[in-house]
């Protein structure tokens, strides 16, 4: 280094060199140069440089400030929301993803339901790619994901009494900035039907052999089928203040309310047959006054054969709102009444006793019955309250039912094959017996009856009928 001797007045100095001559600056000139040879000095020799911005200066520019997101319903979903969601910590796969700042996220919200909120489940998403992520719903069935990482399609699955339904995303995730808005994925029935219908194209039994491989094979019948699906359910859609041109149960917002989508699904039986398909039950088929079928039987503890006549007295929406129940033997007939969903209100019998159930009760020809997946049960409980003939109240009783679905079979009886009878366990607590009811899927009524009385533990059967005949008029008939 040069040595430094100050020989002037205090603004200026005088620099000897040890190859000779002096030199003379202005002290501030002077001022700069020290600085930036002690700099380097101690960048060169190791020193700590920290505080200085030349020592430190980043090899990348700072994030700018992460817009907000947003959801399904246009609520703002935060940079800081958006890294706590699952899948947050997945790497960033495209380039130009920022982790710090959320420009490579791209997010997923929708509703889980299948007429109620299917509520605390696991929901898991799996990609093109084969990466997993798994996420649970709140108490709506509704959840949120950060799709980082994840690429289209993507099948999703909501793990519920091992029986899941499915649902998928097709269209290409585009990430922020160029996007900052959520795709709808909702899991419900109706997205099941469509995973069934899509596996169905691919020559597969139904929604469970559904793969994002499938989908990305059969992307281009989605819409199609989602297209006849709306077709097969546009009463239902209509009746809920919807259109058949808007609505997709993959993507369409909804909060589990019993309007909108929500009511739909209120309004739709929705059922896997054996083969693993997912179909709809009961949506084009409407009850009408005076259709009318006969189940004879015989019963064990005696060679008499029975049957007994149901008529439909009134109808509400294509649902039977009144029957009545006639016996060959003469007993006193019954009419029943019944609620809009299909529960039991109150029986009326002909020898002048009434009989009131509250709340409804779920009976027969619930609706919430025919949904049962295989191993599921559902139970009403009510008090039934009567008067007798004489005018007599009786005490009222605590009356409970519970029905379990135990599988499918196909009957055969002398007015035709019914396929995929859905096998229905009932037992109640006043009767003492157990009965097994063969339903059709279609008018949701009972082609064979079994019930069976016990008796000290041990299973007596008691009686046994069959549908021996029926006068339904838009009984969809096969060719």
């Amino acid at each position: 280094m040069s040595n430094l001797h100050l020989s002037a007045p205090s603004s200026h100095l005088t620099v000897s060199s040890p190859m000779g001559g002096k030199r003379r600056w202005h002290i501030k000139t002077v001022a700069t140069i020290i600085t930036t040879l002690l700099t380097t000095v101690l960048v060169a020799c190791g020193g700590d440089g920290a505080a200085d911005p030349v020592a430190v200066a980043p090899s990348v520019p700072p994030s700018t400030t992460c817009a907000p997101f947003s959801d399904s319903f246009n609520r703002s979903v935060t940079c800081e929301q958006m890294r706590a969601l699952a899948g947050a910590s997945e790497p960033y796969v495209e380039s130009g993803g920022d982790a710090s700042s959320g420009a490579g996220d791209a997010g997923a919200d929708g509703t889980s339901a299948d007429g109620a909120a299917i509520a605390n489940m696991d929901i898991r998403f799996e990609d093109i790619t084969g990466r997993k992520i798994t996420t649970r719903t709140d108490a709506n069935g509704y959840y949120r994901i950060n799709l980082r990482g994840m690429k289209a399609p993507l099948v999703v699955s909501v793990l519920r009494d091992g029986n899941p339904w499915k649902s998928m995303l097709v269209e290409d995730i585009v990430r922020a900035p160029a996007n900052r808005k959520f795709y709808t994925i909702n899991l419900t029935g109706l997205t099941d039907v469509v995973a069934s219908q899509v596996a169905k194209k691919e020559g597969l039994s139904g929604a469970d052999a559904l793969t994002p491989a499938v989908v990305s094979r059969q992307k281009g019948e989605v819409n199609g089928v989602v297209a006849g699906l709306n077709n097969s359910i546009a009463a239902q859609i209509t009746a809920a203040g919807m259109s058949t041109s808007t609505f997709n149960p993959l993507s369409t917002a909804f909060v589990p309310d019993r309007t909108g989508y929500d009511k739909v699904l209120e309004t739709t039986i929705i059922v896997r047959t054996p083969s693993g398909e997912t179909v709809l039950v009961n949506t084009a088929f409407r009850f009408e006054v005076n259709d009318q079928w006969t189940y004879t039987g015989i019963s064990a503890t005696s060679t008499i054969s029975l049957s007994n006549t149901i008529t439909v007295l009134t109808t509400s929406g294509g649902k039977i709102a009144s029957r009545d129940r006639k016996w060959s033997d003469g007993r006193p007939s019954r009419v029943g009444f019944f609620d809009p969903e299909s529960r039991y209100l109150r029986d009326v019998i002909s020898d002048g006793a009434v009989c009131d159930f509250s709340p409804p009760a779920i009976y027969e020809y619930s609706d919430a019955v025919a949904k049962l997946s295989i191993s599921q049960s559902v139970t009403g409980t009510s008090t039934w309250s009567c008067v007798d003939s004489t005018g007599v109240a009786v005490a009222p009783q605590a009356y409970s039912v519970t029905f379990r679905m135990i599988g499918f079979e196909d009957v055969s009886t002398v007015v035709g094959l019914f396929k995929n009878t859905r096998i229905i366990e009932t037992m109640d607590n006043i009767s003492g017996t157990k009965s097994y009811v063969w339903m059709d899927p279609v008018m949701n009524r009972a082609v064979r009856f079994r019930s069976v009385t016990i008796a000290f533990g041990i299973e007596v059967t008691s009686s046994t009928s069959e549908l021996t005949s029926f006068s339904v008029k838009n009984y969809p008939r096969s060719p």
